[in-house]
């Protein structure tokens, strides 16, 4: 077996890997991130509201962040809301929730 091909099997392998839903929130960022879905929580009435994806990798992940929180805020602002959090779900090839952070 040549090295390419070794190469594309440990990289499939790694995609198969972070593959999956969001089951806990987590501070990690996978190296495929693609960008993230911002969702806006409503603590009163238990509602979740989705706010947009940004587009983001790894190397541009905090920037990512920083517009992540800021369109949860302005969701949370237009909606009136007094009590919420928020979360940023990472984006990658191989899933659209493959972590969940803050």
């Amino acid at each position: 077996m040549g090295c390419g091909c070794l190469v594309v099997i440990l990289l499939l392998g790694y995609i198969l890997f972070q593959g999956g839903s969001c089951k806990h929130d987590s501070n990690y960022i996978p190296y495929l991130l693609k960008g993230y879905d911002a969702y806006v929580y409503n603590n009163d009435t238990d509602k979740e509201y989705y706010t947009g994806r940004i587009d983001a990798n790894y190397l541009t992940q905090k920037k990512g962040l920083s517009r992540c929180q800021s369109l949860a805020y302005e969701e949370a602002k237009r909606r009136h809301l007094s009590s919420w959090s928020y979360v940023c779900c990472t984006i990658t090839y191989a899933s659209d929730c493959a972590t969940k952070v803050r």
